[in-house]
């Protein structure tokens, strides 16, 4: 789907109440100058939103800075909105904010930004320090995964890093439930045999 494309079909307000932002609004395939197999891989999954969504299947992009894990994101996202689904973009910094607090908000906050959007997409899950990290992504793939909703998440950490700064549990949930994108290099998409192998380990070992 080219800009002109998107404009037509994806309006301002769905746009806002997404939270991607603005600078990521007007850009689509006609702007992309990035690597062509981490883009052909986001487009199979494009290609049928409707399984994807019945699914609950995610993708989990990993890659350096400037390797397009944001335009993959919310190029989905803007799919998402013009196929007719609900949509919402959160940092990872700000998501613990608002779920950790500690006031009587945050259960609105839980509700506002994981429970009501069929696609959830979470940027910059990097190298957080604060120690309810783990707590906010194991919490947040739970209630998505239990309740069958597809999520995105963009890190520019390697797995074994992410996996030391979530923790382990924390990255089966994304492992598990998503395809694995590399941004900065090759691309690897984890099989279907795999998932469905990860997904019984890490429901298991919860």
């Amino acid at each position: 789907m080219n800009i002109d494309e998107l404009k037509c079909t994806v309006t301002v307000d769905a746009l806002r109440e997404s939270r991607i932002p603005r600078s990521y609004w007007e850009k689509g395939i006609d702007t992309y100058r990035g690597k062509k197999e981490p883009l052909n891989q986001v487009l199979r999954y494009c290609q049928n939103l409707d399984n994807v969504f019945k699914e609950a299947h995610g993708v989990f992009f990993r890659g350096d800075i400037a390797s397009y894990k944001t335009f993959y994101l919310t190029y989905i996202l803007k799919l998402a909105i013009a196929h007719g689904y609900t949509v919402c973009y959160i940092e990872m910094d700000e998501l613990i904010d608002v779920l950790f607090r500690g006031d009587d908000k945050t259960e609105l906050a839980f509700n506002k930004f994981i429970v009501n959007y069929d696609f959830l997409g979470i940027d910059d899950a990097n190298d957080i320090k604060n120690s309810v990290a783990p707590t906010c992504i194991e919490r947040v793939y739970r209630w998505r995964r239990d309740n069958e909703l597809p999520t995105l998440l963009a890190t520019k950490l390697s797995n074994e890093a992410f996996s030391h700064t979530y923790g382990r549990d924390a990255f089966y949930y994304v492992s598990s439930l998503s395809s694995q994108v590399e941004c900065s290099s090759s691309i690897t998409l984890t099989s279907a045999e795999s998932r469905v192998n990860l997904k019984a380990k890490s429901m298991k070992d919860l």
